[in-house]
């Protein structure tokens, strides 16, 4: 199988460019804002049941005051690296992915045949 190339393109459909035949990613507005939001509403109740169990052995006159000192801290770091995590890091992924692919020197040991040949195997 030999991939389509912009030389292709020119001589089968002269009147489009190699842009126009470019895949492109639709905006998607829902996950743009969903998972910021969804990170940040876990780091926050995980922030709070970490503080809470952490104020749990104290006096009962020093709860409150340390529980709305944890609570604030915890829940910001939850949320940092829940958004770090699950927003950025696969975005890095990709890119990464993308540039593997640009640098692929061998394309051909992607289109190998099978040792058995074009047919289809049958089971017996």
């Amino acid at each position: 199988m030999e991939p389509f190339t912009v030389a292709d393109w020119k001589k089968e459909i002269p009147d489009y460019t190699a842009e126009e035949f470019e895949e492109r990613l639709p905006e998607r507005t829902r996950a743009h804002w969903m998972t910021p939001f969804l990170s940040c509403l876990f780091g926050t109740l995980l922030g709070a049941a970490i503080a809470g169990l952490n104020v749990n052995n104290l006096p009962r006159s020093q709860q409150v005051r340390t529980f709305f000192a944890f609570f604030p801290v915890l829940a910001l770091l939850f949320s940092c690296a829940g958004y770090l995590f699950f927003v950025l890091r696969p975005k890095s992924v990709a890119k990464k992915m993308e540039d593997e692919q640009e640098n692929l020197v061998d394309s051909e040991s992607i289109h190998r045949e099978s040792p058995a040949g074009p047919e289809p195997i049958h089971p017996k």
